[in-house]
């Protein structure tokens, strides 16, 4: 089973960019770097995921077998989507590939990072971030419509951990087998995108289409205008309003 080893930091410019010096060095799997704030926290696509104080930002240095590595950022969105349940919210939903939406709207963005250490051994960084309480100033300008948050005051330090060691049980219990992606099905049954219209941004081009599914290796399934299904490994997404 893996085993971690956590480090907390009150603040952090990220805690992924944090991790990956040290995998570029050579450490183990296992280790986990929490911040309190990040004052340059690493979103999808070269955006910055806003992480003032109230909120779970950590990190986690794995080592898979890099045939596997697609999978990660599934895996850990299911298992912080099922922690998050746990504590007792409902309509938990997972919008592919790495956000997880509460009430229609963002409360935790994941972002997976690999490369090669100087021994020439891959490593994987998923970094996790978690709206968990109401900001103090509330949210930037350019997110505040579309983030959300777990609990309007803020949190206590023991559910803070209780969430992080959640999280972290349910990485470690997937983490072991990744190749029989037990956390398919789930993954498949809390999609966001499912039957929405949606506009894909793939290469520079642009174009509609209607989500059909998730495949086996957590490709989205989508429906363009002449009804040809399209496979995408990697995407910009967004929802169609009108």
């Amino acid at each position: 089973m893996l085993k971690f080893e956590k480090k907390y930091y009150r603040c952090l410019s990220s805690t992924n960019s944090a991790l990956i010096k040290q995998a570029k060095k050579g450490l183990r799997q296992g280790k986990v770097i929490i911040a309190g704030k990040q004052k340059q926290g690493k979103g999808s696509k070269n955006r910055c995921f806003y992480s003032a104080y109230g909120g779970l930002y950590f990190s986690v240095l794995l080592r898979p077998n890099i045939a596997f590595y697609q999978y990660l950022t599934p895996l850990v969105a299911v298992a912080t989507a099922k922690a998050i349940e746990k504590l007792g919210f409902e309509n938990i939903k997972i919008k592919w590939v790495n956000d997880i939406f509460y009430n229609d709207k963002k409360v935790c963005g994941i972002l997976t990072e690999g490369g090669f250490d100087a021994f020439g051994k891959y490593y994987a960084v998923v970094g996790i971030g978690i709206n968990l309480s109401k900001p103090k100033k509330g949210f930037a300008s350019d997110i505040k419509e579309t983030a959300t948050y777990l609990y309007p005051t803020k949190t206590t330090p023991q559910l803070k951990n209780q969430l992080l060691d959640a999280i972290l049980n349910n990485i470690a219990y997937y983490y072991k087998e990744i190749e029989k992606k037990e956390y398919l099905a789930y993954y498949k049954q809390k999609s966001y995108l499912d039957g929405k219209q949606i506009q894909v941004t793939l290469n520079g081009k642009t174009f509609d289409s209607m989500v059909v599914g998730i495949s086996q290796n957590f490709e989205l399934l989508v429906k363009n205008t002449s009804g040809e299904i399209i496979s995408l490994n990697s995407a910009d997404v967004q929802v169609k309003t009108t």
